[in-house]
């Protein structure tokens, strides 16, 4: 059975994903830019963060971000197990708190 019309007309809920890998130079102002857009577009949304095994601070970056960024969330493997290993995690992360 396909959802009424009305129910297609609402909105939907977000997650943006966005992989981490050594990026602790630039993922505090992808962290600001990506709440502040979403902000205005989507009333509901999560932005997983996955970092990806990281060797530099990309994680405690965005924990420093996190107080400022109510929709974000650190996750990640642990390990550097390719791009397509952050991907899966994040998409069984996806809407789960």
């Amino acid at each position: 059975p396909f959802p009424d019309r009305a129910s297609m007309d609402a909105p939907l809920p977000l997650s943006l994903v966005i992989p981490a890998f050594n990026e602790a130079d630039v993922i505090g102002k992808a962290i600001a830019e990506a709440e502040f857009t979403l902000s205005k577009s989507f009333p509901q949304y999560e932005i997983l963060i996955v970092d990806n095994g990281s060797w530099d601070e990309t994680a405690e970056r965005v924990r420093e971000q996190l107080a400022y960024a109510p929709h974000t969330r650190l996750i990640g493997p642990g390990v550097n197990g390719g791009p397509g290993r952050g991907r899966q995690y994040a998409a069984q992360s996806a809407g789960s708190p």
